[in-house]
C-alpha cells in the first residue's frame, strides 16, 4: 500500500490529508491550535471516525509522543540522544526505525527484520510530503493507521526540536 502525506504550508491548525496512489483522501490529520503540547489526530476521510491520537508528552529531556487508539496507550515514539544524527525508539510495539544521516528516508522494521514501511521525503515540493510504503500481506498484516502515527509522530518530533 502506497500514502503520499503532504502538510500544509500555510496553515495555523496543521491540518491536511493522507492520499492513495489516485490523490483519493485516506486520512485527514488534524492538530490542536490551543494545546499546550503538541497534539494530533487522524481520522478516517470517508467516515470522519477517530482513529488515532497522538500527544507530545510535556516535560520530557527527549521529545517523546504517546499514541493512543480508542482513549487506550498503543505506543510511543522517543528521540534517542544522538549527536550526528536523529535516532527514535518505537515503545509498545517491538518496531525499530532506522534512516539516513538527516533523518527524512528512513524505514520501519519489527524485532525479526520484516520491513513493515519505508518512507521517504520529497525534495521537489515546497511543504513537507512524504511517500510511506506500507508492506501489508496476508501471512504479516500491519495496521496502517499505527505507521501513519509513527510518521506523524516523528515529523512533529523533528519539527519540535527545529523550534
Amino acid at each position: 500500500m502506497k500514502l503520499y502525506m503532504e502538510q500544509k504550508i500555510f496553515s495555523f491548525k496543521e491540518d491536511f490529508n493522507v492520499f492513495d496512489e489516485n490523490r483519493n483522501p485516506v486520512y485527514h490529520v488534524e492538530g490542536n491550535l490551543f494545546a499546550f503540547a503538541r497534539q494530533m489526530r487522524i481520522y478516517d476521510a470517508s467516515t470522519q471516525e477517530e482513529l488515532a491520537f497522538i500527544k507530545q508528552k510535556y516535560f520530557a529531556f527527549l521529545q517523546t509522543l504517546e499514541i493512543f487508539r480508542h482513549g487506550q496507550l498503543e505506543g510511543s515514539v522517543k528521540q534517542k540522544f544522538n549527536l550526528l544524527k536523529p535516532q527514535y525508539e518505537i515503545n509498545h510495539l517491538g518496531w525499530r526505525v532506522e534512516g539516513n544521516f538527516f533523518g527524512y528516508d528512513y524505514q520501519i522494521i519489527d524485532p525479526d527484520g520484516y520491513l513493515i514501511a519505508d518512507i521517504n521525503r520529497k525534495f521537489w515540493s515546497f511543504t513537507d510530503a512524504f511517500e510511506i510504503n506500507i508492506y501489508d500481506d496476508e501471512d504479516y498484516p500491519v495496521d496502517p493507521v499505527m505507521v501513519m502515527a509513527i510518521v506523524i509522530a516523528i515529523d512533529v518530533s523533528k519539527d519540535s526540536s527545529k523550534s
